[in-house]
């Protein structure tokens, strides 16, 4: 994943860029399992189970139930 599709959190989080940079390298790093392999599959369904889990707890943070509705 390029890191430029992702947006820019710097004004959020101190850290935002490397949180950035490093999420790209996550999702770049499972895309590629996922295309060799079942286990690489089941890497990439993990970690959106992360970030479905991080959503709901932001959400939570900004007021919301903690319940994000996932959509492809």
């Amino acid at each position: 994943m390029l890191l430029t599709k992702l947006p820019d959190i710097q004004k959020v989080v101190s850290d935002g860029d490397d949180l950035r940079a490093d999420t790209a390298d996550a999702i770049t790093a499972v895309e590629i399992a996922a295309k060799r392999s079942a286990s690489g599959l089941a890497a990439a369904g993990k970690l959106r189970d992360f970030f479905i889990a991080a959503a709901n707890a932001a959400d939570r943070a900004a007021g919301g139930d903690g319940d994000v509705t996932v959509t492809a």
